[in-house]
């Protein structure tokens, strides 16, 4: 598995969750695959980063500094930074590996007379993520897809109507249901509305750490 995939993969997600009267939705990998994928992106998206290791290139206005945070982290290598002009003048340029420094959090910083200035757009090609993505973050997907099979309206990504969670488990985490729970159609959850026990997990990995 690698960037692009849910942090669960299919055979995970159906070995740990069972379900009541669920056959449908268990002969439908696809269906289970786009499920996961929508909660790892939710993941993705409160955190403002990826889990999974891969080359990205990030591009940006100048904003006058010498600093820019970068979106993804913790970073692995920096492979270039370039440059390519907004408004006249030199069509691109190349900033050397002497004239910068990033931080494995994702600080980048120019210096020796550098700055990002605001008439050029930046590109930074770099490698980031984790070398295999940590087991509170699978936990975390785990148990919000438990969450969602509860509550969440996800449209054709959803768990079909009146379907029964039985128990949940993943690792040495387990819950049982003895009457089980029922998905009921609340709203859908976003970046911002994300359920408290998931939030728990996931505060020390999102950017601002809140």
């Amino acid at each position: 598995m690698a960037l692009g995939d849910p942090y669960i993969d299919v055979a995970t997600f159906k070995a740990s969750v069972y379900f009541k009267d669920l056959d449908a939705f268990f002969d439908d990998d696809t269906q289970i695959h786009n499920f996961l994928l929508n909660i790892t992106y939710l993941i993705d998206g409160y955190c403002k980063t990826s889990f999974w290791n891969g080359t990205i290139t990030e591009d940006f206005v100048g904003n006058g500094k010498t600093k820019k945070m970068l979106r993804n982290y913790p970073i692995l290598t920096v492979n270039s930074l370039t440059f390519n002009t907004l408004f006249g003048g030199a069509s691109s340029g190349v900033i050397s590996n002497d004239n910068y420094a990033i931080n494995r959090s994702g600080l980048l910083q120019v210096g020796n007379g550098y700055y990002f200035d605001p008439n050029y757009r930046y590109f930074i090609n770099y490698g980031c993520g984790y070398e295999g993505v940590p087991e509170d973050i699978k936990i975390a997907t785990m148990m919000w897809a438990k969450i969602m099979a509860d509550s969440v309206d996800t449209g054709n990504l959803a768990l079909p109507e009146g379907a029964t969670l039985t128990s949940f488990k993943y690792g040495k985490f387990m819950e049982t249901y003895a009457t089980g729970v029922t998905k009921t159609g609340a709203p859908q959850y976003k970046y911002d509305n994300v359920p408290q026990s998931i939030q728990g997990i996931l505060r020390k990995y999102r950017k601002g750490g809140r």
